[in-house]
Protein backbone atom coordinates (compact mmCIF):
# COMPACT_ATOMS: atom_id res chain seq x y z
CA UNK A 1 0.00 0.00 0.00
CA UNK A 2 1.61 3.60 -0.78
CA UNK A 3 2.35 5.75 1.87
CA UNK A 4 2.38 2.46 4.72
CA UNK A 5 5.79 0.93 6.03
CA UNK A 6 6.74 -2.05 8.22
CA UNK A 7 8.83 -1.49 11.37
CA UNK A 8 10.30 -4.56 12.53
CA UNK A 9 12.06 -4.01 16.56
CA UNK A 10 13.69 -6.65 18.25
CA UNK A 11 12.79 -7.23 22.05
CA UNK A 12 16.34 -6.61 23.83
CA UNK A 13 17.78 -7.83 26.92
CA UNK A 14 21.00 -5.77 27.91
CA UNK A 15 23.22 -3.91 30.95
CA UNK A 16 22.50 -0.80 29.03
CA UNK A 17 19.51 1.90 30.03
CA UNK A 18 18.03 2.74 26.34
CA UNK A 19 20.01 5.99 26.39
CA UNK A 20 23.19 4.19 26.74
CA UNK A 21 22.41 2.04 23.78
CA UNK A 22 21.24 4.67 21.63
CA UNK A 23 24.84 6.21 22.39
CA UNK A 24 26.33 3.35 21.57
CA UNK A 25 24.38 2.09 18.83
CA UNK A 26 25.72 1.74 15.22
CA UNK A 27 29.42 2.88 16.63
CA UNK A 28 32.18 0.66 15.93
CA UNK A 29 32.05 0.44 19.82
CA UNK A 30 28.55 -0.86 19.86
CA UNK A 31 28.47 -2.87 16.38
CA UNK A 32 31.99 -5.24 17.78
CA UNK A 33 29.16 -6.07 21.12
CA UNK A 34 26.27 -6.04 19.18
CA UNK A 35 24.38 -2.83 19.86
CA UNK A 36 22.91 -1.69 16.79
CA UNK A 37 19.65 -0.11 15.97
CA UNK A 38 17.50 2.47 18.14
CA UNK A 39 15.54 2.00 21.24
CA UNK A 40 11.64 2.78 20.42
CA UNK A 41 11.31 4.95 23.68
CA UNK A 42 14.05 5.66 24.79
CA UNK A 43 14.39 5.94 28.49
CA UNK A 44 10.46 6.56 29.32
CA UNK A 45 9.78 2.90 28.52
CA UNK A 46 11.72 0.20 29.22
CA UNK A 47 11.68 -2.93 31.76
CA UNK A 48 14.16 -3.60 34.58
CA UNK A 49 15.03 -7.13 35.80
CA UNK A 50 17.34 -7.43 38.71
CA UNK A 51 19.30 -10.69 38.68
CA UNK A 52 21.37 -12.57 41.02
CA UNK A 53 25.19 -13.20 40.21
CA UNK A 54 26.25 -16.29 42.14
CA UNK A 55 29.94 -15.50 41.38
CA UNK A 56 29.83 -12.20 43.41
CA UNK A 57 26.90 -12.39 45.28
CA UNK A 58 25.24 -9.31 44.37
CA UNK A 59 22.28 -8.01 42.33
CA UNK A 60 22.78 -6.52 38.86
CA UNK A 61 20.26 -4.74 36.58
CA UNK A 62 19.18 -6.39 32.92
CA UNK A 63 16.72 -4.30 30.94
CA UNK A 64 14.32 -5.29 28.32
CA UNK A 65 12.66 -3.07 25.52
CA UNK A 66 12.17 -2.32 21.83
CA UNK A 67 15.11 -1.68 19.15
CA UNK A 68 14.28 -1.15 15.44
CA UNK A 69 16.76 -1.28 12.52
CA UNK A 70 19.26 -3.89 14.31
CA UNK A 71 22.02 -4.46 11.99
CA UNK A 72 23.46 -7.64 14.49
CA UNK A 73 22.06 -11.20 14.95
CA UNK A 74 20.97 -11.66 18.64
CA UNK A 75 23.38 -14.02 20.37
CA UNK A 76 22.25 -17.72 21.13
CA UNK A 77 22.20 -18.47 25.32
CA UNK A 78 23.53 -21.56 25.82
CA UNK A 79 23.03 -22.62 29.37
CA UNK A 80 24.02 -25.77 30.96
Amino acid sequence: MPGYSIDVYEWVETDLLPDEWDEIADTTEGLATGVSGKSRYGNTRYTRKAVYDPITSLFTSKYFYWVKNKLTIPAIKVEL
